[in-house]
């Protein structure tokens, strides 16, 4: 599959793409964000990997196929353990993948955001001397990673003339997400992200879901 970067960098220099949605207010067209519709392909994966349980099984998922399907899965120690199901109409899962994308996870860069923390943080320390005060400190207690994953099979940014680019796959992880977000309120790319994780668990403990087994 073709990188989600060459996809962008194809975006950025693609002659104006053929007709389509109406342009939005500035001369930009909205994105396309297109999943696949087959009932056997996956198109989104939510999994919380919780730190301080060892094995296999260590945390909620959630998995969204093409049809709409969703799985959420609770492993055995957790009070909804099991699998449970519901269906999502072709215009919620539209509306789900295209907030998350709005929301970055596509663009999300994970080297570039740790190097944004640090930046941030050594920033902070730099205040905190001219000021001759100690810098505030920050324990981070959740350490559990939050994974996303997003496959589409045609997307293109909201640029003008940008041309859709096929077989997009993305993955992001990071540990201790929201205490990162709360300790880094400078760093938009950590809220965003963490703004989609809850979303996505939203989604995961909503009513509707009927248990499978």
């Amino acid at each position: 599959m073709r990188s989600v970067m060459a996809a962008l960098c194809m975006a950025a220099f693609a002659p104006a793409a053929g007709a389509g949605a109406a342009p939005l207010v500035g001369g930009t067209e909205p994105p396309i964000v297109e999943p696949s519709r087959r009932p056997d392909d996956v198109v989104l994966v939510h999994r919380e990997i919780i730190g301080e349980i060892a094995g296999a099984d260590r945390g909620p998922t959630l998995t969204v196929y093409g049809d709409g399907r969703a799985i959420a899965h609770y492993p055995i120690y957790m009070k909804r353990a099991g699998d449970w199901e519901r269906r999502l109409a072709p215009r919620e899962l539209d509306a789900l993948l295209a907030s998350l994308v709005a929301k970055g996870v596509l663009e999300f860069d994970v080297a570039a955001t740790r190097a944004a923390t640090r930046a941030a943080s050594e920033a902070a320390r730099a205040r905190a001397r001219a000021a001759r005060r100690p810098p505030a400190l920050f324990e981070a207690s959740d350490q559990s990673t939050t994974v996303i994953e997003l496959s589409l099979v045609r997307y293109a940014p909201a640029t003008a003339g940008a041309r859709a680019a096929g077989g997009i796959a993305k993955r992001v992880a990071w540990t201790g997400l929201h205490a990162d977000a709360l300790a880094h309120p400078d760093v938009p790319a950590l809220h965003d992200l963490a703004a989609a994780e809850r979303e996505l668990r939203a989604l995961r403990e909503s009513p509707g879901f009927t248990r499978m087994r």
